[in-house]
């Protein structure tokens, strides 16, 4: 009901919600400049309240979005006097730009943050392998790219990539080509892809039912191909010592 799209991408627009007759992105909701959490996390859609929700989208629907003309939209760029006003898929196809964080504040491709890199001019723009995925990525703070300060040397990835890995785990530590790649996700994550503390939720795979069920197991036959055990049972045998 902000952004007018009934798609349901995560990763784009966060989870779909219902709450009442008000149907809403969680993402929007974050991101719309007036919305106010006054409650706890378990209620209304993560703390925001029905009537909260419905005086954002009174407020919203009085507003024309500067990219499709058409209203709803809530999000405002916090550019220096910038008077543009979008919807969070409008702004996102044209390089807007969006702060998980703090105060939550968005910016146009006009005032964008653009990361600060400690490359030489003649290194920019030129590709290299995103480690996550592999394939190209432009060696460039561009709205598709981003570069991990911890490892300097060619540590870009792109931002979907990284996004997806936060959406799974608030952390990792990856092998890749026998060198460490140091995702320091404390470090994007508190740059644009996560929620406030009190919105965070487990990993996606915590999720799943039984999760940790493996780590209270303990196998009790031998799956080596080749069995050397010269008792009986063989593959079933344990010793206790």
């Amino acid at each position: 009901m902000l952004c007018g799209l009934k798609e349901i991408s995560e990763k784009l627009y966060g989870l779909l919600y219902q709450l009442d007759n008000a149907v809403i992105h969680h993402f929007c909701l974050l991101l719309s400049t007036r919305s106010v959490q006054n409650g706890t996390d378990n209620e209304g859609i993560w703390g925001f309240l029905l009537k909260d929700i419905k005086a954002e989208l009174a407020r919203a629907s009085k507003k024309t979005c500067f990219y499709c003309k058409k209203k709803g939209d809530s999000i405002s760029c916090c550019g220096e006097k910038c008077p543009r006003v979008f919807h969070l898929p409008c702004g996102l196809k044209n390089g807007s730009m969006h702060q998980y964080f703090d105060t939550f504040k968005s910016f146009c491709e006009k005032h964008r943050i653009t990361q600060t890199t400690e490359l030489s001019g003649s290194r920019k723009s030129t590709s290299t392998t995103c480690a996550i995925c592999t394939d190209a990525v432009i060696r460039s703070p561009l709205p598709t790219s981003i570069w991990a300060p911890c490892c300097k040397h060619d540590a870009w990835f792109h931002r979907v990539c990284v996004q997806d890995l936060a959406l799974n785990a608030h952390y990792a530590t990856m092998l890749i080509n026998s060198s460490t790649v140091c995702l320091i996700l404390e470090y994007i994550y508190h740059q644009e892809f996560t929620q406030k503390k009190k919105n965070c939720r487990d990993s996606s795979w915590e999720t799943v039912p039984n999760a940790f069920a493996e780590r209270l197991e303990r196998p009790i036959i031998c799956i080596v191909n080749t069995c050397l055990c010269p008792y009986e049972d063989t593959r079933k045998y344990q010793n206790p010592s």
